[in-house]
C-alpha cells in the first residue's frame, strides 16, 4: 500500500493559528457570558430604521473606496465598475484573512483593464499605503484635541487581554516561521519600493486618495456614532473617532476574515473605558459589525456571483 505524503508544514501551522484563535474567542465568549447575553437583550430593542441607516452608511464608505482605485489607477477604468467591484472585494475579503480578498479582487479588475501585473500590485500597495498613512494622521490630529487628562486606563483593556496578547504573538511567530510566508514579505516590501516610484509624477492623485480615506474614515465612525445612538448613549464624536481608531488596531492584529473577533474587542474595549456599560458596548460593537462585516459578506458576495461572467475580474 503506497504510504500517504505527509502533510505540509505551512499547513500544520495554519490548523493550528485556526485552532488557537478559536480557543481565545471560546474563552472570550463563555468569560463574558453574562455581558453577552445582556447585550442581545439590548438589541431587541434597537429601532428597526437603524438597520436601513446602518446599510446607507456603508454603501457611502463603498463609494468612496472606489473613488480612491479610480484616483490611483495607472490606466483608465470606469469607476461604475470600480463601485461594483468595491462591493465584491468587500464579500470576498471577509471569507480571507489579512485583507487578501481585497487585494486579490482590485488587482483582477486592474489587469483586465490593461494594467500589468506590476502596474496592478502598485495601485492596490498604494491604495494600502495611503489607506494607512491617512487614517494615522487623522488619529494624531485627534489626539490632539483630547482632554489633558486622558489617560491609558480610559482603554479599560478586559482583564483576559494579557492572554490574547501572548496568544496573538505566538501566532504571529508561528505565522513568520514559514519560510514561504518570509519570501513573500520580502517580496512585498520590494513591490511598495517600487509603487512610491511610480507615483512620483502623481501627487495630485494621492491627495485626491487620501481625501477619499478621510471621507471612509469619517463615514465609519459616523456609523458608530448612530449605533451608540441606536442604543440609547451619547458620545462626543472625537471620543467615537477614537474608539473607532482601537477596534481598527485591534482587527489588524487578529489575521481573521475582516478582523473578525478583534474588531468587536477593539469596540466593547473602548466604549467600556469611556463610560459605556458592558452590556450596551456589545450591542452596539455587534450593530456596527452588522453594517460593516455581515451585511458586506452576504452583499458582496452575491455581487460576486452576479458579475463573475462579465468581464470585471
Amino acid at each position: 500500500m503506497k504510504k500517504q505524503p505527509d502533510k505540509p508544514r505551512s499547513r500544520i501551522i495554519r490548523n493550528l493559528l485556526a485552532a488557537l484563535l478559536l480557543a481565545v474567542f471560546v474563552f472570550v465568549a463563555v468569560k463574558n457570558w453574562a455581558s453577552l447575553r445582556a447585550g442581545w437583550e439590548v438589541l431587541r430593542a434597537v429601532p428597526g430604521w437603524w438597520f436601513f441607516v446602518g446599510a446607507c452608511l456603508y454603501a457611502m464608505t463603498q463609494f468612496f473606496g472606489a473613488t480612491s482605485y479610480y484616483f490611483l489607477a495607472l490606466r483608465k477604468v470606469a469607476w461604475r465598475e470600480l463601485y461594483v467591484v468595491e462591493w465584491a472585494s468587500a464579500g470576498i475579503n471577509r471569507l480571507l484573512p489579512a485583507g487578501a480578498g481585497s487585494m486579490g479582487v482590485h488587482g483582477l479588475y486592474l489587469l483586465k483593464r490593461k494594467h500589468s501585473v506590476a502596474e496592478a500590485v502598485a495601485v492596490v500597495a498604494m491604495n494600502n499605503i495611503v489607506s494607512i498613512s491617512t487614517h494615522l494622521f487623522m488619529l494624531l490630529l485627534v489626539f490632539l484635541f483630547v482632554p489633558q487628562d486622558f489617560t491609558t486606563q480610559q482603554l479599560a483593556l478586559p482583564s483576559n487581554t494579557p492572554y490574547i496578547i501572548l496568544g496573538l504573538l505566538l501566532a504571529l511567530a508561528l505565522l513568520f516561521g514559514i519560510a514561504k510566508i518570509r519570501r513573500i514579505v520580502r517580496r512585498f516590501m520590494s513591490e511598495l519600493w517600487s509603487s512610491f516610484r511610480k507615483y512620483e509624477l502623481r501627487k495630485v492623485a494621492l491627495l485626491k486618495s487620501a481625501a477619499s480615506v478621510i471621507c471612509i474614515t469619517l463615514t465609519n465612525v459616523l456609523l458608530l456614532f448612530s449605533a451608540i445612538g441606536a442604543v440609547g448613549q451619547s458620545l462626543p464624536f472625537i471620543t467615537v473617532f477614537v474608539v473607532f481608531s482601537v477596534g481598527v488596531a485591534f482587527g489588524a492584529l487578529f489575521p481573521t476574515p475582516g478582523g473578525l473577533g478583534g474588531v468587536e474587542a477593539g469596540l466593547v474595549a473602548g466604549l467600556i473605558g469611556f463610560g459605556v456599560e458592558p452590556a450596551l458596548a456589545i450591542a452596539v460593537a455587534i450593530l456596527f459589525r452588522f453594517a460593516t462585516f455581515w451585511m458586506p459578506l452576504v452583499v458582496g458576495n452575491i455581487i460576486f456571483l452576479l458579475v463573475r461572467n462579465k468581464n470585471l475580474f
